[in-house]
């Protein structure tokens, strides 16, 4: 079974993000994550905000909607 894009691209952040951090941490420094749950709706609401400014439109790509229904699958 073929793996979605998105789920190759995200492994590799997450290698590239523990590398990172783990440079921090060896070097002694704490590190504090904070996760915050932002509703379907609300993250709808964001990329439609940052869609219409023209300094954000430029972030906003074909797949950012899709990577919000992505992200909500996998999180249930």
């Amino acid at each position: 079974m073929k793996r979605p894009g998105w789920k190759k691209s995200f492994k590799g952040k997450r290698t590239a993000i523990n590398y990172f951090e783990r440079q921090f941490s060896n070097a002694g420094a704490v590190i504090i994550k904070f996760f915050l749950h932002i509703s379907r709706e609300e993250q709808r609401l964001r990329l439609e905000h940052q869609e219409r400014n023209p300094l954000t439109a430029w972030q906003v790509t074909p797949g950012s909607g899709q990577s919000i229904t992505s992200t909500t699958r996998t999180s249930r």
